[in-house]
């Protein structure tokens, strides 16, 4: 038996404690914490889930956030790291409203930012599943997705290009072959003839001023 405790994160915090100590007196071990309209703060997890872990070290907490105001990925792995046993995700982030945690920047994000290794799962797959969802359900990722977005890990021919052969992780420390995908190099305004033409124009403009 899981007891979900919705709309924890806006709830007055002397309730929610009241709360988990009638779920953990009735022997009830798993509780999720839920974030029902995604108005969860990173700064609020220390005095949800931080002292809520630690009052009751013997019950296993989760996490479901939602992505209303952008901050779901964050509120996930920073609750992880408060002693969350887990966090609701999808592929996409796809899910009611805004949506939740996206798999991919949860899983990335535990494994490059925290040196967090998911046991048997399979990194290399992350871009094909995000494109095998679109096609089956028929709602586009954004573009720049973070971490399998189809033009995330894409450069403007120009001067990243040279900077990215000299340091590859100046623009990004995930290297796309991790994930099934690759760098998309693509001309911009920036790149070729129409490059080096705004080029001479700004400094022609810069030159003007002295």
């Amino acid at each position: 038996v899981m007891v979900g405790l919705l709309d924890a994160f806006r709830a007055d915090h002397g309730h929610l404690r009241d709360a988990v100590d009638l779920v953990a007196r009735h022997g009830i071990a798993q509780v999720r914490l839920v974030d029902t309209a995604g108005t969860c703060l990173p700064h609020q997890l220390e005095q949800t889930v931080g002292e809520l872990v630690t009052r009751h070290p013997t019950l296993r907490f989760y996490g479901h956030f939602h992505d209303d105001f952008g901050m779901a990925t964050s509120n996930a792995v920073v609750g992880l790291s408060l002693g969350l046993q887990g966090v609701d995700v999808s592929v996409g982030g796809f899910a009611n409203r805004a949506g939740h945690p996206a798999l991919a920047e949860v899983a990335m994000a535990l494994r490059k930012l925290y040196g967090v290794e998911l046991r048997d799962f399979d990194y290399h797959g992350l871009y094909a599943l995000s494109r095998l969802g679109e096609r089956l359900y028929g709602l586009l990722e954004n573009p720049a997705q973070a971490v399998t977005g189809v033009i995330t890990h894409g450069i403007q021919s120009g001067i990243r290009t040279e900077l990215l052969n000299r340091a590859p992780t100046i623009f990004d420390i995930l290297d796309p072959r991790e994930i099934g995908s690759s760098l998309v190099c693509m001309f911009g305004v920036r790149s070729g003839r129409d490059g080096l033409l705004r080029f001479l124009r700004e400094a022609c403009l810069l030159a003007a001023h002295g």
